[in-house]
């Protein structure tokens, strides 16, 4: 197996040989302009002693990460995949034993690229004469430095001539191909596993598909007993055994992914816990047998009931048909919110199901409303939830910091005390809410019960509420800077950023007819800061 890779792949393909490809796959003539247009056009500066110097043109390359252009790249990539399958067709590069039937010649993904042949001199050769004519066709060229070759069944030394004669460095079992580990061995769940703990890191997504195939070729889910040794993702998985039958049911068909033991698909529930632990030996059946397992010729295949258990199993089998090829696969059915199930999973309906309800604060559709800016109305929740880490819990918890108020230095620092006795603070939030409320408490609780209890407008109660948080948002992010950056803001810099914080947000909700929007209904009951 050859590693290859391609030296600095996007920035010398040829241009030339990219409009060729066009016009061979039969691109309209003014396409073609186009995209000549789009890789040709850019031109390049130097930086000197951090200056820009000049501009100038180039003659190859295209742009890595532009969506249009790796398209292009792709079709370069293409052509020395047909020179590749042709070398092979032609017998100047001899297949892998194991790599016959079906015919693998090469895996290739962009510019990532491995190469499978018998490892012979003869097969070398063709390589890397295939690899040459591409080079003086596209401009993209091997790098033997980072290139590696691989050998199994070869004795070390005639491996190492190889290498040698081929001029690339002689790689070793495991290495990794997009991120995926390769072996020249079995591979195991501990070689798995951070694919299972990280599944969307860089390119591993392209390979969930294949790890759970493996993992479901390895193991099974219902057997699989908890141990120190797994993951937590996988633990946690395993812990949430006595609780998926609640939630799924099967539809059996086939039978061919359903089990027999473990899943719901009679009205029994899951038949392991009928029978017990004794259950596979009474009936015959193996503990990790499929329900198609249990079935021949049309009808069930269990051994005759020695128990009032055995009998109420056969009695129940007897109301469910038998799996066939003919019914399309088996269907996992999930709990929907009316308790019934259905094909569909949902997160949110399960998480209903599961969660322990506890009586909604009086305070909550101040936090929680359809104009609300996720980042202030987050804080403003813990600020209302006393969950903000300031000086007073900070202490509570045995760690050694000022008590004083960062912003007024006047104060003990609380939450009470920063929204909004503060005078600092309490400057900030009388700016604005008192143009719309006459009477504004300053404290943090009050406002909410304020807001909630007095009779506001359509218009008034989504506007006050966002200054209500925006307030809180700001008055925490100074307090953070000034401790953690000695940056301070001014009063007056505070409300200029709650203006403009304020009018992004409301300038996102027009008004669906011809009444007032609340960016007007802001304009005529505020002044500048």
């Amino acid at each position: 197996m050859l590693k290859v890779d391609i030296k600095k792949a996007f920035d010398t393909v040829s241009w030339d040989f990219v409009m060729k490809l066009l016009e061979a796959q039969d691109f309209p003539p003014t396409f073609r302009c186009w995209i000549k247009e789009c890789i040709s056009s850019p031109r390049f500066s130097v930086a000197i002693n951090g200056e820009l110097a000049g501009f100038f043109p180039g003659k190859k390359g295209l742009r890595q990460g532009d969506l249009l252009l790796s398209y292009l790249f792709l079709f370069v990539m293409e052509a020395l995949s047909s020179l590749l399958v042709k070398a092979a067709d032609s017998g100047r590069i001899r297949p892998h034993p194991k790599c016959s039937s079906p015919k693998v010649t090469h895996l290739l993904f962009a510019d990532d690229l491995l190469i499978f042949s018998n490892g012979s001199r003869w097969s070398l050769t063709g390589i890397c004469s295939v690899m040459k004519k591409f080079k003086q066709i596209s401009g993209l060229s091997i790098n033997p430095e980072k290139s590696q070759i691989f050998f199994g069944g070869y004795e070390d030394i005639a491996a190492q001539v190889l290498a040698d004669l081929s001029g690339f460095s002689r790689g070793s079992f495991p290495t990794r191909y997009l991120d995926f580990p390769l072996n020249s061995s079995r591979i195991t769940m501990a070689t798995l596993q951070p694919f299972i703990d990280k599944p969307s890191c860089g390119r591993t997504k392209l390979h969930q598909p294949l790890v759970h195939e493996l993992l479901g070729g390895m193991k099974n889910y219902w057997l699989t007993q908890d141990s120190p040794r797994l993951s937590p993702v996988v633990r946690s998985m395993i812990q949430l055994k006595p609780l998926l039958n609640d939630f799924m049911r099967c539809s059996v068909n086939d039978g061919s992914t359903s089990t027999f033991w473990f899943d719901t698909w009679t009205l029994l529930g899951p038949l392991i816990s009928v029978l017990g632990e004794s259950g596979p030996r009474m009936l015959r059946i193996r503990k990790s047998a499929l329900v198609c397992e249990a079935s021949s010729n049309g009808s069930w295949r269990v051994p005759p009931a020695r128990s009032p258990e055995a009998e109420t199993v056969q009695i129940v089998l007897t109301t469910v048909p038998v799996p066939s090829t003919s019914q399309g696969e088996d269907q996992f059915l999930w709990r929907k919110a009316d308790g019934s199930f259905g094909p569909k999973f949902s997160s949110k309906v399960t998480w209903e199901h599961i969660r322990q309800r506890s009586p909604p604060v009086y305070w909550s559709k101040v936090v929680w409303f359809k104009e609300n800016i996720p980042r202030t109305a987050f804080v403003s929740w813990l600020a209302l939830l006393r969950r903000l880490p300031a000086r007073d819990r900070l202490r509570r918890w045995g760690l050694n910091v000022p008590a004083d108020c960062v912003l007024c230095s006047s104060g003990i620092e609380t939450h009470h005390h920063l929204f909004f006795e503060c005078d600092f603070s309490s400057g900030i939030w009388k700016h604005f809410s008192q143009q719309i409320l006459a009477a504004t408490p300053l404290d943090l609780h009050s406002v909410a019960a304020l807001i909630i209890h007095r009779r506001l407008s359509s218009l008034s109660a989504p506007v006050i509420k966002l200054m209500f948080q925006t307030a809180i948002y700001l008055i925490w992010r100074e307090r953070n800077a000034r401790i953690f950056t000695s940056t301070s803001t001014s009063a007056a810099g505070l409300r200029h950023a709650q203006d403009r914080l304020l009018r992004d947000r409301l300038i996102s909700f027009p008004s669906p007819d011809h009444s007032p929007s609340l960016l007007q209904y802001y304009f005529s009951c505020t002044q500048p800061p």
